[in-house]
């Protein structure tokens, strides 16, 4: 998946022969399977004396030489266009990362992950939570060509633990594969829960095979099926039989490379429904494909009634001629002294086209709070999930999640209070492209704005959010975000990672009350602040000086804090 950039397996071996002067022979693709790894195993003696730097140096330039062409190959890019939760990946480079920061509308970041016990368990956390999505090199991580390895890893003990964690030379496979029992069990788990689509690996490969063996001997088949694209000369239909039946991988044939893209055009398509409407141009959907446009929710109010609460893979405007409602779309918002300067993007453009109407006919100053209500078309607000305080520290346009969630209210509030208004339908808030979390957040806490308002008995209400991001609707009804737990109860899960050495985290979930902070969460574990340095994954503010405090920082559901010793006093 990563050629011409990166070198093919008999010529990457031969190099790296060359630079250890282990053997000065032509290893080519003609050269049988047993002698490359014999080689390998004689390289990689040579490379463990040397330091980290200067080996993965060597690798790097065996891996990919310095005149080829650094440009995406094609199947690279077609696989890139998919979301993917979790790509389990054989290759050291960053040939894939590359490839998936070029669609503009994909901005998630991939955790990249080892074979370590911590990152095992992130592997699997990310089954059944709302996480970043997850590059899970199971044969180590190199970096490079495209970015220099201290971006794609920050942390200098981390690259060094996946560079030791590369699997070239046969030793390194049985390492990897039989003194790795917390890996093989993560592997499993993955391999038993996921449906997986394997693309350019060697699926009978001993190292693989093993792994999918195991697991089939001690767990049995899973209910449906994997997936491979394998080329047609390395496959029969005796080879088709024993994959299906034995392995449970259903696999399709391609005779030209280039096939290879034709095939992942042609899935992206039968996935047309996981896309926002604006990826949907020109991709129709198998005659089967099966769309979920719509989940309803029923939410008990104290008084024992109930508000209707959907969540629509639709856009705002579904009905133009529909007059007791409240469109609300997203805007961001620079307070002036005197006026405010509202910025609008795709979701207010687009809405604004379909009524036919101007923003220069939204008020100066906010209606309430965080609403400018339309001065043509009253059905319509902007909705400006930003602090209502002008910024002291110079942004423009600051982000907080937390504002998200008032804001949210503060809609709620308006619409409830207006005897016109029987239904708000609103877009997702603070998700756009420059947003710094994935919308699955902003997501989150309107969904708990939602609760806070049932709990205040105000009158009946229809309440609509449209998510036409498929980051957060595929994690909407795959159950991954539990909406219906975050609209019932006010305490909701935080995974707090406390960081040691290497290797030695604990991580436990903290179930946070509504308006728990930072503090409450140290107390808890009997922490003092001082010992502590954190991050928060997601960033909840853009503002500098924010989190310095640990009173002042709010937990958000289903994100993460790591706490990492303090060296210095």
């Amino acid at each position: 998946m990563s050629r011409p950039v990166c070198a093919d397996w008999s010529s990457f071996i031969s190099r790296l022969c060359t630079a250890t002067r282990v053997h000065k022979g032509d290893l080519n693709s003609d050269t049988p399977p047993e002698e490359l790894l014999r080689h390998a195993d004689d390289a990689i003696r040579v490379l463990r004396g040397w330091l980290p730097d200067r080996r993965r140096s060597e690798i790097s330039t065996a891996l990919t030489p310095p005149e080829e062409k650094l440009v995406v190959p094609p199947q690279s890019r077609a696989l890139a266009e998919f979301r993917w939760p979790l790509v389990i990946s054989t290759n050291y480079e960053d040939v894939f990362l590359q490839a998936i920061s070029l669609p503009c509308w994909n901005k998630d970041r991939y955790d990249i992950r080892g074979r370590t016990l911590q990152d095992c368990h992130a592997v699997l956390r990310s089954l059944d939570w709302s996480s970043s999505p997850i590059l899970w090199t199971i044969q180590g991580f190199l970096g490079g060509p495209f970015k220099p390895t201290e971006e794609n890893v920050p942390d200098r003990t981390r690259r060094e633990s996946l560079l030791a964690e590369i699997v070239i030379s046969h030793r390194q496979y049985q390492e990897a594969t039989y003194l790795n029992q917390h890996f093989r069990r993560a592997f499993s788990e993955v391999f038993r829960r996921r449906a997986l689509l394997f693309l350019g690996s060697g699926i009978t490969e001993s190292y693989l095979a093993g792994l999918f063996a195991e697991t089939l001997m001690m767990q049995g088949q899973r209910a449906g099926s994997h997936f491979a694209i394998l080329p047609s000369t390395e496959t029969d239909d005796a080879h088709h039989r024993f994959l299906s039946d034995r392995l449970g991988i259903l696999a399709y044939t391609y005779d030209h490379y280039e096939e290879v893209v034709e095939f992942l055009t042609a899935l992206l398509s039968c996935t047309k429904h996981f896309m926002p409407p604006s990826f949907k141009e020109g991709l129709e959907p198998a005659e089967s494909a099966v769309e979920v446009s719509s989940i309803g929710y029923r939410v008990a109010r104290s008084d024992g009634t109930m508000i209707e609460v959907s969540l629509t893979h639709q856009s705002i405007i579904d009905d133009i001629t529909r007059q007791r409602v409240l469109w609300a779309v997203s805007v961001g918002r620079h307070r002036g002294p005197r006026n405010d300067t509202l910025y609008h993007g795709s979701m207010s453009r687009g809405v604004l086209r379909k009524l036919g109407i101007s923003e220069s006919d939204f008020p100066s100053k906010a209606t309430e709070g965080y609403l400018y209500r339309h001065g043509k078309d009253p059905r319509l607000i902007a909705l400006a999930a930003r602090p209502k305080q002008r910024s002291r520290e110079g942004s423009l346009d600051p982000r907080d999640l937390s504002e998200v969630r008032a804001a949210m209210l503060a809609l709620l509030r308006y619409a409830a209070a207006d005897d016109g208004i029987d239904t708000v339908r609103v877009g997702l808030l603070s998700a756009g492209p420059s947003a710094p979390w994935n919308p699955v957040f902003p997501l989150t806490m309107m969904l708990g704005a939602v609760r806070d308002f049932s709990q205040e008995s105000p009158p009946p209400l229809q309440i609509e959010i449209t998510v036409v991001d498929s980051r957060a609707w595929t994690r909407v009804i795959s159950g991954v975000l539990p909406a219906h737990e975050i609209l019932s109860t006010s305490r909701l899960p935080v995974l707090i990672q406390v960081e040691g050495e290497l290797d030695s985290a604990d991580t436990i979930v903290y179930m946070a009350q509504d308006g728990a902070t930072l503090d409450e969460v140290l107390e808890h574990l009997n922490l003092q602040a001082n010992d502590w340095t954190w991050t928060l994954v997601p960033e909840i503010s853009t503002a500098p000086t924010l989190g310095s405090d640990p009173r002042e920082v709010l937990m958000v559901p289903y994100s993460t804090v790591i706490l990492h010793p303090r060296r210095s006093t």
